[in-house]
């Protein structure tokens, strides 16, 4: 921390006001009010001290310099300036110089003192000497001290009220100036500088990782400590809120015991740094937020298997919601095709986003009891959609023969033909008692297989006998049915009467449809 002597010899190196007001601050300010110089206030030939009392907060501040209000012109007379306690006691005193030559911030010029401590909570009275000038207004009226204006205080301290010294004729000593002064502000008259500490303590702001891109982000709270006046804050690169209240970038100040907080926005790009820097008094800390990585690998998810498929028809997947990412993953498909949120589908590598929706398609097999799949990849996780064809159908529908009665004995008799049904693939045939026709394509009687939609028919030989069942069973696919024929009722007896007249013919016709008879089984066979 700079004294008051570094200050007086920097003046003489043209850096005086800017180092002062680094280190060490007026108490009181006054850039207006009324403005009456000593001759006018008390008249002429007339001396006392002037000035006021205050009060230390709640810590001690320590007392670099004295001095005195100038309006620019430079003093008329040299001014010896106190500080006392409240009771009187004399604490620190010096002289200022007339003319220019004193060290001047503000609207004051200073003298500096031994560095001289405060204590908190205590009332001082500070003052400054006036010496009598003659009985004119000239270029001999004293110099000037203001009264009734607007003063601006060090927070650290609070004014008390004007104080003076009873006037005196003629010259004086530098005095107590223990009475009211009669005016609510003032005199003004003497000042003093504070030793000012404008350096923080070293605050931090832990990093954020993980940040999305583009959110923003707000920082721990830091409290200010280390300062007694109050201190520039700066930001770059983002916002600052004092005491939790309104976000700016625009430079301002803060105090001790002040809560700070950043905001920032995080950079646009996955696992990029975005830094907003901090400044109180010099002192800086960065507010580092890193967004979080790409994530292109999403949670694992399945597609439902699917069976008893028509063959050869195209079958389509549930859908599938991409989670677990953060940005867009590399989409492909191995014997099938894809749609991401109802789009047309696909079987080209492309990407999907995270929150899409997607389905897979694929065509059946065209071939009974087969399993088909196709495998999509989301970002290197696959699943697979498995489609599986029915089981073949060879068991028809039922069907069944209409029975035939009143047959003649020893004769070949067709079923009416019955339409294979109820079937997706060849069925086996086989008869037994007879024979079957297929589309009407030649009889036989041996194992066979039929087709849905083919027309079967049944034909077989009726019994030698009057009033006598045949029947031929035809199956398919283990179903059957059975063609019943039943031969006509033998003849009524022929009367004896009648018989014996006519043995002789009835031999002879007997005779005769034998011969038929044996002919046509030879020609059929």
């Amino acid at each position: 921390m700079r004294t008051i002597a570094t200050l007086l010899l920097a003046a003489f190196l043209g850096l005086a006001a800017d180092l002062a007001r680094a280190v060490d601050v007026p108490a009181i300010r006054t850039a207006d009010g009324l403005s009456a110089n000593w001759r006018n206030i008390i008249g002429a030939n007339q001396s006392a001290t002037a000035g006021w009392s205050f009060r230390v907060g709640p810590r001690a501040v320590q007392v670099q310099a004295l001095g005195l209000y100038d309006d620019a012109n430079g003093l008329k007379d040299p001014h010896p300036i106190g500080l006392w306690t409240a009771s009187g006691t004399l604490l620190a005193q010096a002289t200022l110089p007339a003319g220019t030559a004193s060290l001047r911030i503000g609207s004051y010029r200073y003298v500096a003192i031994t560095p001289l401590t405060l204590a908190p909570g205590q009332t001082y009275v500070v003052g400054a000497y006036f010496g009598p000038v003659a009985d004119q207004c000239g270029t001999a009226c004293g110099d000037v001290m203001l009264y009734a204006g607007d003063e601006t205080y060090d927070t650290r301290i609070s004014f008390g009220q004007s104080r003076q010294t009873l006037s005196i004729a003629g010259a004086g000593p530098l005095a107590y100036p223990g009475v009211f002064a009669g005016v609510d502000e003032g005199f003004f008259g003497p000042n003093f500088l504070l030793s000012a500490d404008f350096t923080p303590d070293p605050f931090v702001f832990p990093a954020q990782t993980n940040a999305a891109p583009g959110t923003v982000a707000t920082s721990n709270p830091i409290t200010v400590s280390g300062i007694d006046s109050p201190t520039a804050v700066s930001v770059a690169g983002g916002t600052y809120a004092i005491n939790a209240g309104a976000y700016t970038a625009a430079a301002g100040t803060v105090s001790e015991g002040d809560t700070v907080t950043v905001r920032l926005t995080a950079a646009p790009t996955f696992a990029t740094p975005a830094t907003a820097r901090l400044t109180i008094g010099g002192v800086s800390s960065d507010f580092v937020v890193t967004t979080t990585a790409a994530d292109t690998t999403p949670d694992p998810f399945t597609f439902a298997a699917q069976a008893d498929a028509v063959r050869g028809s195209v079958a389509t997947s549930n859908a599938i919601v991409v989670t677990g990412t953060n940005s867009p993953s590399v989409i492909a498909i191995v014997g099938g095709r894809y749609s991401i949120n109802g789009a047309g589908y696909a079987a080209a590598t492309a990407t999907v986003s995270p929150g899409d929706s997607v389905t897979v398609q694929l065509t059946a097999a065209p071939t009974f009891a087969t399993a088909t799949t196709a495998t999509l990849t989301i970002g290197g996780v696959n699943a697979d959609f498995v489609v599986t064809t029915a089981q073949a159908d060879t068991t028809p529908a039922p069907f069944a023969f209409i029975p035939q009665s009143g047959v003649a004995p020893d004769t070949w008799v067709n079923s009416n033909p019955v339409t294979v049904s109820g079937i997706d693939s060849p069925s086996a045939v086989a008869i037994t008692g007879g024979a079957y026709s297929i589309n009407d394509a030649a009889y036989t009687s041996a194992a066979g297989t039929v087709q849905n939609g083919d027309t079967v028919r049944v034909r077989l030989m009726s019994a030698t006998s009057f009033a006598t069942l045949a029947q031929a069973t035809l199956t398919i696919g283990g179903v059957s049915g059975t063609f019943d024929v039943t031969t006509r009722a033998a003849p009524p007896p022929i009367p004896v009467a009648t018989l014996g007249r006519h043995t002789t013919l009835l031999l002879a016709a007997l005779l005769a449809l034998v011969g038929l008879a044996a002919a046509q089984r030879a020609s059929r066979h």
